[in-house]
């Protein structure tokens, strides 16, 4: 990158956002709000989730969410009155099943269920004998195009994924393939986005919950909106008047987002360069990468550490997020 390397007066310049820009960045994010409910498929998706919890819900459940660094598998109970009770697995996605092949990803999701169903069984919320298909509930946190509420096409994964077989088809199939391999006895009733998830787990606690914001490994926001809004879908004349939208702002700010060098140097470096603007300049994943961007700059030609890269630093994401909150306190 033939751009200059900033000193650090100019470099706190660039990442200081003032008032009025902030406002400007607003007034751009809605505009681009509005042209994905007119005319981007990629942004502004229809959950098709038209109804929020009320709190009285009851019954058990199983559910899987898959994020961009952990996968979590679970059988949620639901009390009613806003309460629940869960019984959770959590495993690290190896970085050997962020490539390749989906079978390969996916058979490891299966079994991670698999796991869950077997410890169920030696428990009373076991006591179907998983003998019956239960019902569950999928998170999926990457951009999928939703048809339905148990449907969704992949657009594409980011976050560090790079998996063949996979854009372009339904998650929910290429899921219940691989439940079947394995010999996982559920049946997805449906999938969202994590964002939407969060909207009706909110919901269910407090039914005051429009909004949802996920600031995690990867960002994302849901808002519930007037299904006559989205103008670039016809639904029939019955639909509900009201639909959950997954807005992927992850996606959006490509022309107005204030990018530095640092910003630029991520996404060229990334798997799939020019994707995500948002997401790479605010999300787990990816700024702590930028810090080590800066840090190998400074070291280099203003001396930081006396000009010693600490050890490990050469590695492209080796630097973690948990070592900057370790910093600041």
């Amino acid at each position: 990158m033939d751009e200059p390397i900033p000193t650090l007066s100019e470099l706190v310049q660039q990442t200081t956002i003032e008032d009025s820009k902030l406002q400007g960045m607003i007034d751009d994010f809605l505009e681009s709000f509005h042209y994905g409910l007119a005319n981007d498929d990629s942004t502004m998706i229809p959950s098709y989730v038209s109804r929020l919890p009320t709190g009285k819900e009851t019954g058990t459940y199983l559910s899987l969410d898959l994020g961009g660094m952990n996968l979590r598998v679970a059988s949620v109970t639901l009390l009613g009155d806003g309460k629940t009770e869960i019984e959770q697995k959590a495993y690290v996605i190896p970085d050997e099943l962020k490539v390749g092949p989906v079978e390969k990803l996916f058979d490891w999701i299966a079994l991670g269920i698999k796991e869950l169903q077997e410890t169920l069984l030696t428990t009373a919320k076991g006591a179907n004998d998983n003998k019956e298909e239960m019902p569950m509930g999928v998170t999926f946190s990457f951009p999928i195009r939703q048809t339905a509420i148990n449907r969704g096409t992949v657009m594409q994964m980011g976050k560090g994924f790079k998996i063949t077989g996979l854009v372009g088809h339904d998650v929910v199939d290429l899921l219940q393939e691989a439940f079947r391999r394995k010999g996982v006895n559920a049946h997805i009733s449906a999938i969202v986005n994590d964002c939407v998830s969060v909207l009706v787990a909110g919901a269910y606690k407090d039914q005051n919950t429009i909004i949802s914001a996920v600031i995690g490994t990867g960002t994302n926001a849901a808002c519930i909106c007037q299904t006559s809004a989205i103008k670039k879908m016809e639904f029939p004349k019955n639909s509900p008047e009201y639909m959950i939208i997954n807005t992927e702002w992850s996606i959006m700010g490509a022309s107005f987002l204030p990018f530095t060098r640092y910003d630029k140097l991520l996404d060229e470096q990334s798997t799939i360069p020019g994707f995500q603007p948002f997401e790479k300049m605010s999300s787990g994943m990816y700024v702590s990468e930028l810090v080590r961007l800066v840090i190998l700059d400074y070291v280099k030609c203003f001396n930081l550490f006396e000009g010693k890269l600490p050890g490990g630093m050469e590695i492209p994401y080796n630097f973690k997020a948990t070592y900057m909150s370790e910093i600041e306190r």
